[in-house]
């Protein structure tokens, strides 16, 4: 089955180029043939069987045990259009090894051992070959080695030893669209290196140790993405073309973003500047990107929200930042914002009109801050709101009417909130589609909700409900029927009392279709003869008689 769509893609293929007409003249015995495709993958062969015919158009060897492509390895497949040897022990290749390959046009070599490649050893298949995989390899040196290669479109070079990069390493490729050099352990790269790749749509250069770059020439007006994530700079490379759609820059070493550093990518609409240090962003530093749709601001050193954020962003992520408060203009620009991400500041003032004319948001994550209250209609303008995750802080007020407006809300994350909570009037929004609630470890909230039949009844659209460790000893007997549309519960980690009050829910968690996932880790804390039995393991015989103990 692992074979399948390999074979179906080879089908599609041949039958696009015109060869479906005939098969291979000849399939070995120890592989699989389909049309002029070979199949001998995961054999560990050490080499190519010998019984395969001559006319065989695409080779799939790849995860055996082929050492080095010698002058003779290919020398008898002329007709060779795709060939995959990735996952093989290949250290060594022929500089005529492909002599005879003039029609290859794909070739992996990934995930092998070699550590350097012949400067003409690719020059037979210069004129074809548009895709070549070489990663995962220890590939020191590349000048010279594709220099010819004039029609190539797709190199990845990922995951090898490559220490520079410089103007004679692609010399005449202008056709590459997709330049894969991440996780190397480049350096260097000459300002001219990528000048002549008028083509290239996307480069990767995460994981490079490029400190000391600060000047890119990429003047490809169709590039689309660069992707230059953990390579230890500190100031965003100037040169990279206009067009850029995509820019990510995680996991760097930047401190201060201005105007001046990012106003050439006018074209921008996901700028990724997370994990680095950046404690200073200046007020107009946004201002040219009109575009921007995604901003990841995430794990950086920030006190306040950007100010003057672009009007089209759609998802903001400010997680893991120094944030203190949320003022009233915190959003006030980026009305067709649909996902807010503020967890793990220090969040403990928001205004109430922090979030006003944010009709379209759809997730807003506010876990784990030092959030205290939660004020009258905070959310009233959050009418397409989908997801809200308050977990994790040390709230002592929800005031009434806190949640209202709340309509489209599906998922409620109120768990982890250690503090005696007091809620003024009702609770919970009244949501009809509200699917998912979590109130882990948050004893005065599930008190409040278990105690009151109102509240107890906006639970009737739940189908997913977290009660762990909220100290429950028992539940009413018409808890279920609050609870019409649940698939699953969580209810381990408290002290049951299983008297004969509770019984019922021994029946229901067994008989009533509703799915525990820790269902052998309920187990009763009284009667003391009881302690540590499971909850599902007690027979009619083991219920006592006593009063009930309602939370």
């Amino acid at each position: 089955m692992r074979h399948f769509w390999l074979l179906l893609l080879l089908l599609l293929t041949a039958a696009a180029s015109g060869y479906t007409s005939r098969t291979t003249s000849r399939c070995s015995r120890l592989c699989h043939c389909y049309y002029q495709s070979l199949f001998c993958r995961g054999y560990n062969y050490n080499s190519i069987p010998a019984d395969v015919g001559s006319d065989v158009e695409n080779i799939d060897f790849q995860d055996n045990n082929l050492q080095e492509i010698s002058n003779e390895t290919l020398a008898k497949f002329p007709d060779l259009r795709k060939l995959l040897l990735g996952g093989n022990n290949i250290s060594n290749i022929d500089e005529g090894a492909f002599r005879k390959q003039k029609l290859l046009n794909a070739l992996d070599l990934s995930a092998n051992r070699l550590s350097k490649i012949p400067v003409m050893a690719f020059d037979p298949i210069r004129k074809k070959l548009e895709h070549l995989t070489l990663q995962g390899n220890s590939i020191v040196k590349i000048e010279g080695t594709f220099q010819r290669m004039r029609v190539l479109k797709t190199l990845n070079l990922k995951d090898n030893k490559i220490q520079l990069l410089t103007a004679e390493t692609l010399f005449q490729n202008r056709k590459i669209r997709y330049l894969q050099l991440a996780d190397n352990e480049i350096d260097y790269i000459s300002p001219d290196s990528l000048k002549r790749q008028t083509e290239l749509k996307y480069l990767f250069l995460d994981n490079n140790n490029l400190e000391n770059v600060t000047v890119f020439k990429i003047p490809s007006k169709k590039l689309q993405s660069v992707s230059l994530s953990n390579c230890q700079l500190k100031e965003i490379p100037t040169g990279v073309s206009r067009t850029v759609q995509q820019l990510n820059l995680a996991g760097n070493r930047l401190t201060l973003l201005e105007e001046n550093n990012i106003s050439m990518f006018k074209s921008l609409q996901s700028l990724d500047l997370s994990r680095n240090l950046l404690a200073n962003i200046s007020e107009r530093a946004f201002r040219p990107l009109l575009k921007l749709k995604l901003l990841y601001l995430g794990t950086n050193q920030l006190q306040e929200v950007p100010k003057k954020l672009p009007g089209e962003l759609q998802q903001i992520t400010l997680d893991h930042n120094r944030i203190s408060d949320l003022p009233k203009e915190a959003f006030v620009k980026v009305k067709r914002l649909q996902a807010l991400t503020l967890k793990n500041n220090m969040i403990e003032y928001i205004h109430k009109k922090t979030f006003s004319g944010l009709t379209e948001l759809r997730t807003l994550d506010l876990s784990s801050n030092v959030i205290t209250r939660i004020s009258s209609n905070l959310f009233s303008d959050l009418v397409g709101l989908k997801d809200l995750y308050l977990s994790h802080n040390p709230l002592l007020i929800i005031d009434s009417g806190a949640m209202d407006g709340l309509w489209s809300l599906d998922t409620l994350s109120l768990d982890n909130m250690d503090k005696s909570v007091r809620t003024q009037g009702v609770l919970l929004p009244d949501s009809p589609q509200l699917r998912t609630l979590n109130i882990q470890n948050s004893r005065s909230i599930t008190r409040s909700l278990l105690e009151n039949d109102l509240q107890m009844y906006s639970l009737k659209s739940v189908e997913y409900l977290n009660i762990m460790q909220n100290n429950l000893r028992t539940l009413p007997a018409t808890f279920p029927q609050f609870l019409p549309n649940l698939q699953r519960i969580q209810l381990s980690s408290n002290p049951w009392n299983c008297n004969r009050h509770l019984y019922w829910l021994r029946v229901w968690l067994v008989n009533g279709g509703v799915e525990e996932p820790h269902l052998l880790h309920i187990t009763c804390d009284l009667p003391k003869h009881l302690k540590g039995r499971q909850l599902i393991d007690l027979d009619a015989y083991d219920w006592v008689s006593s009063d009930p103990e309602y939370i």
